[in-house]
C-alpha cells in the first residue's frame, strides 16, 4: 500500500513524495510524468545502488530519453557539500538542465 508526502514551499504545495514496499507501481507512477523526452538521474549510495540501481534503471529507461546514475560512497560522513558539489558537477557534465 503506498503512502503519499505533501512537500509544501511557502505553505503551497510543491511536489509529493510516493512510498511504496516495492518497485511494482514505479513504471505506473513515473508514466504519469510528461518524461518522455527527458534525461532522468538515479542519485543513490554504493550500498542502495548495488542492489536496486540496476532494476530501476531498467524500469525507468523505456519511460524516457535516457537514464543515467550518480552513486557515491556510502556513509553519513558522504551526505555533505562536497558530494552535493560533485553531483551538481556531474549533473552539469551530463548536460541536464533545471527542467
Amino acid at each position: 500500500m503506498s503512502q503519499t508526502l505533501e512537500v509544501l514551499y511557502n505553505k503551497k504545495p510543491c511536489y509529493n513524495i510516493i512510498i511504496e514496499n516495492s518497485f511494482g507501481k514505479l513504471s505506473e507512477d513515473i508514466g504519469k510524468l510528461d518524461i518522455a523526452n527527458k534525461k532522468l538521474c538515479i542519485i543513490t549510495d554504493s550500498i542502495v545502488g548495488s542492489i536496486y540501481l540496476e532494476e530501476v534503471k531498467n524500469i525507468l529507461e523505456p519511460l524516457c530519453k535516457k537514464v543515467v546514475s550518480f552513486t557515491f560512497q556510502a556513509g553519513e560522513e558522504r551526505k555533505n557539500l562536497t558530494t552535493i558539489n560533485d553531483i551538481y558537477r556531474f549533473l552539469i557534465q551530463q548536460n541536464f538542465d533545471r527542467k
